[in-house]
């Protein structure tokens, strides 16, 4: 056989020995692939009964409540891994009382959209959770900053690229309860937000956040509770909110309790409430578009200390606009049955109180004596004459903090009466006061 044969036959053979070994490694991956994914459908199968998940269970609690200051529990967690999962009776503890107990929770999400770094959740359904928020007068800690480790790991890690889209959210009679022993012997009559008994909490809500882009959208259908210690009940909030890194834009904001109405809508523009607020500061501007339909005393009084006597349904539409530089009042209107005020204006500098000044108008507003005396004082409601009508034709002011200058001119059955005036806001109020007066009858 010649030599050139040889090498023919020697390449065959090597060539036949490569496909051998490749077809060797093939097969073991296929048998080792084969053995990882039916070794998971017997696990999953094995999952679905309960003395078996039970034993996984408890095993990966111990693993995780080691790496814990506190403490987890649950009664069960099923899971399929294409529709969702469900946690059954699930319990928190934290500085040695339970932080929450939680009836139930079903997650059901879309599983494919992971790849594309986007993770969609259909719905997050939570049953009847009790949650306890206490601070210790100790430390001065949140019983929930005993829950997690600190961690040690100071590296700032890189932004992900990840979508988070939470579809339907919906939490059903919830109770939270807020004490912090910080200021638990601050008394006052108003809403104290450190000492809370919340109940009957419902929220249904969507949610979308991009953790790259620094964007937030968020739609509250609804948002009812009982505040109990502060007897207030909130019916509804409903609003559709949405954040990125220049602006801020509230729509249809709208706040029911079982007295007052008040619904806004709100946007901040060239703000970045993720990074440095200040960074665009002489550049921000916004509006606000405010309607009160009613406006309880009570409500009034959980959280101002201005003690009201509003006695008269009223409603308020106000819209505004402007920046660091100049409000713009555009409309501003106050109306019960019979009394109706109009305010228009501008604010400049409002940020600088020393150099402010603002320009304002009311005009073709009327007054009804019954809604003027159900919300002043007995003793100033009786210096006044009764009247049966009042009308603003026209009212001024024009100022800054020191000196004030206006007009008014007022119509009323008792007569007509017109002034210019002027007031210097020194230590010693100065005035300066023309009047006319037209058929004026004060008897």
């Amino acid at each position: 056989m010649s030599e050139k044969k040889v090498n023919i036959e020697n390449k065959k053979l090597e060539k036949s020995k490569s496909h051998k070994i490749l077809k060797k490694i093939i097969k073991t991956f296929f048998w080792i692939f084969a053995y990882l994914f039916l070794s998971f459908i017997l696990f999953l199968i094995l999952f679905q009964f309960y003395p078996f998940r039970k034993v996984i269970l408890n095993t990966a609690l111990n693993l995780v409540n080691n790496e814990l200051i506190g403490k987890i529990e649950l009664n069960d967690l099923k899971i399929n891994l294409f529709k969702g999962i469900q946690i059954d009776e699930l319990k928190i503890y934290a500085d040695g009382d339970i932080f929450a107990d939680v009836e139930s929770i079903q997650l059901k999400y879309d599983i494919f959209p992971l790849f594309k770094q986007i993770l969609i959740v259909e719905d997050i359904i939570i049953d009847n959770p009790k949650i306890k928020l206490i601070r210790n007068l100790s430390d001065s800690l949140w019983n929930f900053e005993k829950i997690f480790k600190p961690s040690e790991d100071t590296t700032k890690s890189e932004t992900p690229h990840w979508v988070i889209n939470v579809k339907k959210f919906v939490l059903n009679d919830g109770s939270v309860f807020v004490y912090d022993s910080t200021s638990a012997n601050e008394k006052s009559n108003r809403f104290n937000h450190t000492s809370l008994d919340i109940s009957d909490l419902n929220i249904n809500l969507s949610w979308t956040y991009n953790l790259y882009n620094s964007k937030i959208n968020t739609i509250i259908n609804q948002f009812s509770c009982v505040e109990n210690k502060n007897k207030l009940t909130l019916k509804s909030i409903v609003a559709d909110i949405s954040i990125d890194t220049s602006k801020v834009t509230i729509k249809n904001f709208t706040i029911l309790t079982n007295k007052s109405g008040i619904r806004f809508s709100s946007g901040i523009n060239n703000i970045n409430i993720f990074g440095n607020p200040n960074s665009l500061k002489d550049k921000v501007n916004g509006y606000l578009s405010l309607q009160i339909d009613s406006l309880d005393n009570s409500d009034i009084g959980k959280f101002t200390n201005a003690k009201s006597n509003i006695q008269t349904k009223f409603s308020l539409v106000a819209l505004i606009e402007g920046n660091a530089k100049e409000i713009d009042i555009k409309d501003f209107v106050l109306s019960s049955e019979r009394t109706n005020i109009k305010v228009k204006g501008k604010i400049y500098n409002p940020i600088d109180f020393q150099n402010l000044r603002f320009s304002m108008e009311l005009g073709d507003s009327k007054i009804d004596f019954n809604d003027l005396a159900s919300n002043l004082p007995n003793n100033l409601i009786s210096s006044i004459p009764r009247f049966n009508k009042f009308t603003l034709k026209r009212v001024t002011l024009e100022g800054n903090t020191k000196q004030i200058d206006g007009s008014i001119e007022v119509e009323t059955d008792l007569g007509n009466i017109t002034s210019n005036f002027a007031l210097n806001l020194s230590e010693q109020l100065l005035y300066d006061i023309a009047i006319e007066a037209n058929s004026l009858d004060l008897n």
